[in-house]
């Protein structure tokens, strides 16, 4: 009886290479097709992309993460004054210095103009995270280019 391997069933049959050769020959060794087993440079080069934008990302994460936390600290910048129907308006830029977020920001403005007219306007900046900035302004019935004017941040709430 000879040695037969047994197949599944329904596979095809493979032709042996031992049988095509002499017993003291080694049999060549199979090289896989290109590409199959190996890794293309494009690959490595993803996959170092990949892991210098993960690396940067937790780096970045544990950075901010152990800084010290620091109040809301809004420091309120007067951008440009502009005609309006009712008057003129005063555009500003509050920006919080700190690292924590200011909720409710109180933006106050105080028009002094000659013969020691005061006028007041006020604003209410919902919310501005840590350092970032939001936009806003305040109407003044007189223009504020012939005055003294002073624009600050009254006061915030914590979130």
């Amino acid at each position: 009886m000879s040695a037969q391997r047994r197949r599944p069933r329904g596979a095809r049959e493979e032709p042996d290479e031992r049988d095509d050769q002499d017993e003291g020959e080694e049999t060549p060794k199979r090289r896989a097709p290109r590409g199959r087993d190996e890794i293309s440079r494009w690959e490595w080069v993803a996959g170092a992309v990949g892991l210098l934008i993960v690396g940067g990302a937790v780096a970045f994460l544990a950075r901010e993460a152990m800084l010290p936390s620091t109040p809301p600290d809004v420091v309120v910048r007067v951008d440009s004054v502009t005609r309006a129907s009712g008057g003129h308006v005063v555009h500003f830029t509050a920006r919080n210095q700190g690292r924590a977020t200011a909720s409710a920001v109180t933006v106050e403005g105080e028009l002094v103009t000659p013969p020691a007219d005061t006028a007041r306007g006020e604003v209410l900046v919902g919310y501005v995270p840590g350092r970032s900035e939001r936009a806003g302004g305040l109407y003044f019935a007189r223009d504020p280019r012939t005055g003294r004017l002073t624009v600050r941040a009254q006061g915030y709430a914590a979130p």
